[in-house]
């Protein structure tokens, strides 16, 4: 496991590997999991026999650092990744993909392998920016309230609570929408506007 940073951290931990600092050097393994930024260059010195890349990045990515590699997206809610990956299916994209689901079916949790790491690279950067969209929604309701003096909560946060809370009962949750908190100042993490530009590469 190389990176231990939220991702790293707690893939070590479910999966009960060593992980260390790339900055430390790079042993030999059998399988590598990379869990920071991709780099060609660092991919070029693993030595490891198998890549699965759980970082964030462009597509195209992972078939560039070998075309046996996999990708395999983490979800959850930063920085207690460690549920996340318990609580949500794991995908893995590539070839040799299906060689390591068995790391994580063996731990109870669920996953979907595709032959493409393209597919999964994908999924990750337009689930962030799916997220990121909304986020911007949510400003500019919030801007229309200020200027129409309408009230917020009404307008956006119970109207799509309860509407939640209606698809769910007619068993259509596939209309459900973000419910979120409005916070003041530009779209803050590490993640969104940085996953964004990774769409356009």
């Amino acid at each position: 496991m190389i990176g231990v940073v939220e991702v790293g951290t707690g893939l070590a931990e479910i999966l009960q590997c060593a992980g260390i600092d790339r900055s430390d050097g790079v042993p030999k393994a059998d399988i590598m999991h990379i869990c920071f930024p991709y780099s060609e260059q660092f991919a070029g010195a693993t030595g490891a026999s198998f890549i699965v890349i759980h970082s964030t990045v462009p597509i195209g990515t992972t078939s560039n650092c070998d075309e046996d590699a996999a990708h395999s997206s983490v979800r959850g809610k930063h920085p207690h990744l460690t549920e996340g990956i318990k609580a949500f299916v794991k995908f893995l994209g590539g070839k040799r993909a299906e060689e390591v689901t068995s790391h994580f079916s063996t731990l109870g949790i669920e996953t979907i392998t595709t032959k493409k790491p393209e597919n999964i690279e994908a999924m990750k950067l337009w689930g962030t920016e799916i997220y990121r969209e909304a986020i911007l929604l949510n400003k500019h309701i919030r801007q229309y309230r200020e200027k129409h003096e309408i009230d917020f909560d009404i307008a956006y946060t119970l109207a799509n609570k309860t509407c939640n809370d209606g698809y769910t009962k007619l068993e259509h949750s596939e209309f459900t929408k973000y419910v979120l908190r409005y916070v003041r100042g530009p779209i803050g993490g590490h993640c969104l506007e940085p996953n964004r530009l990774m769409l356009n590469q």
